[in-house]
């Protein structure tokens, strides 16, 4: 039997934000120019290629009008004019009444529209110094003015990381016992070290166990963590600077607005009908 509901996760594809789209490939040809031009448009075939086209192309590759040289017109040029050509081949040889490539171009326009949409979301609700600078504070604080060198017993089971215990507190070596048993690989690998960590890229829940920790030991209890249990060695630790806020400053701008866009289109998510077909089989006869 066919199926509709509604979909409300936040998997649907609106959310997949991260990559903006170029857009090129519309169909519709847009006005004749942006802003007061000297460029003159060109024909092919008799069709205009509207001078729009060419600055568009010139704003992408930053290259200013006052600046632009007849090399590198005539390269955009020739690059606007291949175009056009095939474009009128594919015409004239029905392809733009093919299902896919019509549904291509459709797809070309909303990528297109969305992505100006993002823009403009972004340029109305800028983020202010102010933000940013909570940000940088915040992490900061978080990030404290230590790091760790930590290795790592990982296993999936609580009466399996007692027995490993066990093992630590009869004298067995914290790194056999870690390329022995420790059902993560890639740190199994090099006996459970996992290199130098701050407390930024260390789980919340892993904190507070390692910072107890002095060096030379390791957690006394396995710490549990989403997927299992972890035992930690502590093997060194040393004076830790974040980075100055006018380092930083530009990447927490710009994470801030991703966040910001993510949040909103997740909001036009949860007001939206969304109805779409069930991919169960049809079973009925």
């Amino acid at each position: 039997m066919k199926n509709t509901r509604i979909l409300i996760g936040a998997a649907f594809v609106i959310i997949a934000i991260g990559v903006f789209f170029l857009g090129a490939g519309i169909s519709d040809r847009a006005p004749t120019q942006l802003t007061e031009t000297k460029l003159k448009p060109i024909a092919v075939n008799g069709v205009e290629i509207p001078v729009a086209e060419l600055q568009l192309m010139m704003r992408d590759r930053r290259i200013a009008e006052e600046r632009l040289n007849p090399q590198t017109l005539s390269a955009l040029q020739s690059v606007l004019v291949s175009r056009e050509l095939a474009a009128q081949a594919a015409r004239s040889a029905g392809l733009d009444r093919d299902p896919v490539v019509s549904t291509r171009m459709q797809m070309s326009k909303e990528d297109v529209l969305a992505s100006a949409y993002h823009a403009y979301y972004l340029k109305q609700n800028p983020i202010t110094d102010a933000q940013v600078r909570k940000v940088y504070d915040d992490l900061v604080q978080r990030a404290g003015d230590t790091e760790f060198e930590v290795r790592q017993i990982f296993l999936d089971d609580e009466a399996r990381a007692k027995e490993i215990l066990t093992l630590l507190g009869e004298g067995k070596s914290f790194a056999d016992l870690a390329k022995e048993h420790s059902m993560d690989e890639p740190s199994r690998a090099k006996a459970g070290n996992l290199g130098w960590l701050s407390p930024l890229t260390i789980r919340p829940e892993f904190i507070g166990p390692i910072r107890a920790l002095k060096k030379g030991a390791y957690t006394k209890t396995a710490v549990r963590g989403s997927n299992g249990w972890h035992i930690f060695l502590l093997t060194d630790s040393r004076p830790f600077s974040l980075r100055t806020f006018d380092e930083l400053k530009s990447e927490l701008r710009q994470e801030l607005s991703k966040n910001g866009l993510k949040a909103h289109l997740e909001g036009l998510l949860r007001t939206a009908t969304v109805d779409v077909q069930s991919l169960q089989p049809d079973t009925t006869e």
